[in-house]
């Protein structure tokens, strides 16, 4: 499978499917990714629970706030979604 933000192969443990398996990453870019959008909680600080509290939440309607959304739709992530996030990058 390929790493839709690097562009290169990737074995199956490495990489997630989010969104019905329309989104493929591997750990590192999501990881990266995730990072820079400098949200306002660590992923490395925070637990499962915080981490999907934070996710659902997010309610700002305005579309140059950076924030945890599908980089294709702008849509919410799901808390399933959410879930599989944090357990990918914490692995």
């Amino acid at each position: 499978m390929e790493c839709q933000i690097c562009f290169t192969e990737k074995d199956e443990e490495r990489i997630i499917h989010i969104n019905n398996n329309h989104d493929i990453y591997c750990k590192n870019c999501l990881s990266l990714w995730i990072t820079n959008l400098n949200l306002s909680i660590d992923l490395d600080l925070a637990d499962l629970e915080e981490w999907v509290i934070t996710g659902i939440n997010d309610t700002f309607d305005d579309n140059v706030t950076i924030r945890l959304r599908n980089p294709k739709t702008n849509i919410p992530y799901t808390q399933l979604e959410l879930e599989q996030i944090y357990n990918f990058i914490k692995s």
